[in-house]
Order: structure tokens, then C-alpha cells, then sequence
């Protein structure tokens, strides 16, 4: 069916969960696995074409929409209106999702930093299931957490995010220093605002000697 629309397919991230299509020239990376064994780190993963059980297993609601060639939408889980509310939530349980695979605590910053209007517009239960798993995330490689925290720093909320991250006991599971100085974090946020600093720029500020770096 894609190849008859002008959709070329590429299977090289087939192991990983993905292909990748060309339409137009530009390249689009397509997830369409459902896992059948995961450690919350590593999956075995087999392909779908039923979309709902596809949008089951995103990590959140306004990723888990779907278009067709027809322009039909495909929006299992209001993924939509979550889009227009600017709302960050897990599809289904968070806590289940968040067992599943860990960087989703990662994700789930770094798309309110993108998505919501108010910095403290959270769902309580997702904060609590966030808590209550954080120590997951020392099964994430450095390379991983890196990737997900420098978008954080690089988004919108960035101060309440970062505080955040501290007040959930995510930061030591991270590699981030127990007793960052985060009022000098703040006043780096505060004094760099309409500038764009790099992302260690801003964490190297919390940082109280240079050996943390």
C-alpha cells in the first residue's frame, strides 16, 4: 500500500522498532511494533497493522494518533484534543508505561517543556508513579538520559522542570549532584532569557565545583 501512494520503505531500524519511509524527499521514521518481551530497557518487538493496539503502546496520548492517505484521523486515546489543551499525559496507566520502558520519565519532561502553557499543570497520580519508579532509571545508559535531559534544558520551564526533577528524587538516579546549587541555576535561567545557551551551560551552572562537571 505505501509503495502504491509513492512511499518508499527502508527496514534498517527493523531490530529497533522502526523503518524509516521517504515520501517527497524527506524521511519519516515509522513506529508500528507492539513489544512482546521488555526489561524496561530492551524490547522483542513484532510488527502490527491494527493501530489500536499500535496506539496502546505509546507512551503518551498525543503520540498516539494516527493519519491516513485519506486524511482520516485515527485517535484512540483523545490524543488530540490532549494536543489542543496542551496536555502531557500517559496512555493508560503511568505507572504501567513508565515499568515498561524507563526513559518515558524522561520523555514526560521533556514534552511539557514543549507542550504545556502552565510549567505546573501535572496529573497528580502521573507525578506520584513518576516517584515511586525513579530508581528505573539507573538502567538507562548515560547516552540515553543525555539525549532526553538536554532537550529538557533547551525547552520552555526549564527552572520549574529542573526543580521538579529534584523534588521527585529523580536527579541522583540521573547522574546530577545531590546538592546542586539550583538557586544559581536560577539566576543563569533568569539572566539568559531571549539568548540561546547551550544545554550544559545551563546544568554546568548548578553545578558547585568543577569537578562535578
Amino acid at each position: 500500500m505505501s509503495q502504491s501512494n509513492g512511499v518508499r520503505m527502508t527496514n534498517k531500524g527493523e531490530k529497533r522498532r522502526s523503518v524509516t519511509a521517504r515520501l517527497q524527499e524527506k524521511k519519516l521514521k515509522l513506529l508500528t511494533t507492539i513489544d512482546v518481551v521488555t526489561d524496561g530497557r530492551h524490547a522483542e518487538v513484532e510488527f502490527t497493522t491494527d493501530w489500536q493496539k499500535e496506539a496502546e503502546c505509546r507512551d503518551l496520548t498525543i503520540n498516539s494518533t494516527f493519519l491516513s492517505f485519506d486524511g482520516t484521523l485515527f485517535d484512540y486515546f483523545d490524543g488530540y484534543e490532549d494536543l489542543n489543551n496542551k496536555k502531557v499525559k500517559f496512555v493508560g496507566h503511568a505507572t504501567q508505561k513508565i515499568q515498561e520502558e524507563r526513559h518515558q520519565i524522561l520523555r514526560y519532561f521533556r514534552c511539557l517543556g514543549r507542550i504545556v502553557d502552565k510549567p505546573g499543570d501535572h496529573i497528580p497520580e502521573t507525578l506520584e508513579a513518576i516517584a515511586e519508579n525513579a530508581k528505573g532509571l539507573t538502567r538507562l545508559s548515560g547516552e540515553r538520559i543525555w539525549v532526553e535531559l538536554k532537550k529538557t534544558l533547551i525547552g520552555n520551564h526549564v527552572n520549574h522542570l529542573i526543580h521538579l526533577i529534584y523534588d521527585l528524587g529523580e536527579a541522583s538516579y540521573i547522574g546530577l549532584p545531590a546538592n546542586a546549587s539550583l538557586e544559581e541555576f536560577n539566576k543563569v535561567n533568569k539572566n539568559v532569557e531571549g539568548f540561546s545557551p547551550k544545554p550544559m551551560t545551563f546544568l554546568a551552572s548548578s553545578f558547585k565545583t568543577q569537578n562535578w562537571i
